[in-house]
């Protein structure tokens, strides 16, 4: 199958290559692909394709993300440290006829990894300075082979921060976050 040229598709072989463990890796592996982590914990992270960028605010998308084939209806409601990505594209310009309205600067369609008749597992975990942390663990296997599988994953991350508030004392980008499925 061809694609074209405005479309970057990365599959779970070619993710792992590129030392993508979940979605806000993808910038590092994906050209003109930007992620901008919000200052204010209690706003969502701010994609941007070709320079075209979503707001931390209740505005429509410009770029939308879709998980699974549902689609996170603006920033606040992104995929935060999605973990176990099976396949990611990223579809740059508009894409109005092909996802619908809020698609005008592009699209990050991402695939989750199916479980399987085998058990597998996984766990990760990334320290860095400030008491930054993540910590990232799943399962998956059959319930009842060939019928019936299970499969589950979350993650949770920290960080103190780096922005001291003089005034009040305290850091102000102080944050912490949570994502599961």
């Amino acid at each position: 199958v061809s694609a074209p040229a405005a479309v970057t598709r990365l599959e779970a072989d070619a993710l792992r290559e590129a030392g993508v463990a979940s979605i806000t890796d993808l910038p590092a592996a994906v050209p003109n692909l930007s992620l901008s982590r919000s200052t204010a914990p209690a706003f969502g992270d701010i994609y941007a394709v070709r320079g075209i960028a979503n707001t931390e605010f209740f505005s429509d998308p410009a770029l939308i993300v879709y998980v699974d084939d549902a689609p996170a209806g603006d920033a606040m409601s992104n995929p935060g440290d999605l973990p176990e990505l099976a396949g990611a594209e990223i579809w740059r310009g508009p894409q109005g006829s092909r996802f619908g309205k809020n698609a005008a600067g592009g699209v990050i369609d991402l695939t989750t990894a199916r479980p399987t008749d085998t058990w597998t597992g996984f766990a990760r975990l990334s320290m860095a300075s400030r008491d930054t942390a993540l910590y990232q663990a799943g399962v998956q296997g059959p319930l009842v082979p060939g019928e019936l599988r299970l499969g589950v994953s979350g993650g949770y991350g920290r960080s103190d921060g780096f922005i001291e508030n003089a005034l009040q004392g305290g850091r102000v980008d102080a944050s912490e976050r949570s994502a599961g499925r």
